[in-house]
């Protein structure tokens, strides 16, 4: 069995990245980024959890169904909680519920309610995403390099053998003619001219060699440099909140907010998203940081033990 919430519930998640159904639990959503391993970019994951101990009421779900079937606040709130019923009652009988897209639940040996997210549900921002292979620069570029070199030595091989040929195919018919020194002198300076010519040639080539292996070593050098500006420049793409309230007007989010801070923690924040006012009482960099503060968070403030982690892109 189907409940119609949970129609609602898969629309809302992708907006909110969180969705209580008061006095049943919450629906939070988990993006884990790309990842690189065995020269593949994998793209992003896209995973729903559920937490039965937010069951407090954040206004999301029945502020939605009062807007959608144009039916008052109060009604909308009525209908959420038949809802539940039905859901509890179908999992005692039948020991599991259908959550449509979302994915299902299902009640263990101890009567724990055990969330099973759909392997295949996509986030709208994900969709058409698919692994890239992708192979290091360097490799890619040496390998050229390499072949780049061995072409011009082989040119610079052939450029020197031709002259020499050409050399010897001029000195050989000139070792029969001795008859005057006139000529002898002739023939020493046709060779001397050829032998000028040939380190000339060779010290050019020479020179070619040297430039592109310096323009090489530059480039390298001027890649490596741009690599190291880039690695500075990385931040974390997410930032992850500790979520202790939330309201979906200015006025009462700020109103919540001064209670917050005059009470409880002066630095707290708002955090907006869509239609959407959270209450943040610290923020992090780091998931696995943001997890570990959260759980000893709720310990330490029993009035908060409903505070779970929201995450939103750095921009």
């Amino acid at each position: 069995m189907e409940s119609i919430i949970f129609k609602y519930i898969n629309f809302l998640l992708p907006r909110h990245n969180c969705v209580i159904i008061p006095d049943f639990g919450g629906f939070i959503t988990n993006i884990e980024p790309a990842k690189y391993t065995n020269n593949k970019i994998l793209p992003p994951t896209y995973t729903i959890s559920f937490n039965k101990e937010l069951g407090h009421d954040d206004g999301i779900l029945i502020s939605h169904i009062h807007r959608n079937e144009c039916i008052s606040y109060n009604i909308a709130t009525k209908k959420v909680k038949e809802e539940v019923f039905t859901i509890r009652k179908t999992l005692l009988t039948e020991r599991i519920f259908e959550c449509g897209k979302v994915g299902r639940l299902e009640l263990d040996d101890y009567n724990n309610i055990i969330f099973i997210t759909n392997p295949v549900i996509i986030h709208p921002q994900l969709w058409g995403l698919t692994h890239t292979e992708l192979y290091p620069l360097a490799g890619i570029y040496n390998s050229e390099g390499k072949r780049k070199n061995a072409s011009r030595l082989k040119h610079a091989l052939g450029t020197t053998a031709a002259i020499a040929a050409t050399v010897l195919l001029f000195i050989a018919p000139s070792t029969s003619i001795i008859d005057s020194s006139n000529t002898n002198k002739q023939e020493a300076s046709f060779v001397q001219s050829l032998t000028k010519s040939f380190r000339s040639s060779a010290n050019i080539q020479a020179s070619k060699t040297e430039s592109t292996a310096s323009l090489v070593s530059t480039t390298n050098k001027a890649n490596l440099e741009e690599e190291d500006i880039h690695a500075e420049k990385t931040v974390p793409s997410r930032k992850y909140h500790i979520i202790i309230g939330g309201e979906d007007n200015t006025a009462r989010a700020n109103s919540l907010l001064k209670k917050i801070q005059n009470s409880d923690f002066p630095h707290a924040k708002i955090i907006q998203s869509a239609d959407r006012y959270r209450i943040s009482a610290k923020s992090f960099d780091d998931k696995k940081t943001a997890e570990s503060f959260l759980e000893n968070f709720r310990k330490e403030n029993p009035k908060y033990e409903t505070a779970w982690l929201f995450s939103t892109r750095n921009k």
